[in-house]
C-alpha cells in the first residue's frame, strides 16, 4: 500500500487507528521514503503507481 501524507503524525494516526485495527492485521512494517519526485508537480503525479 503507498500512502501520501503530510505529516509523520498522520501516518502514525493512520497506522494506529485505522490500518493496525482492521480484522486480521497482525503487523505493519513501514519505509518512510522523501524525496523530490518532480517539482512543483501536483500531488496526484505522485499517486501513479
Amino acid at each position: 500500500m503507498h500512502v501520501l501524507v503530510g505529516k509523520i503524525l498522520q501516518l502514525d494516526e493512520l497506522l494506529r487507528m485505522e490500518i493496525n485495527r482492521m480484522p486480521g492485521v497482525q503487523k505493519i512494517e513501514t519505509t518512510v521514503c522523501m524525496k523530490t519526485i518532480k517539482p512543483r508537480a501536483p500531488l496526484t503525479g505522485c499517486l501513479r503507481a
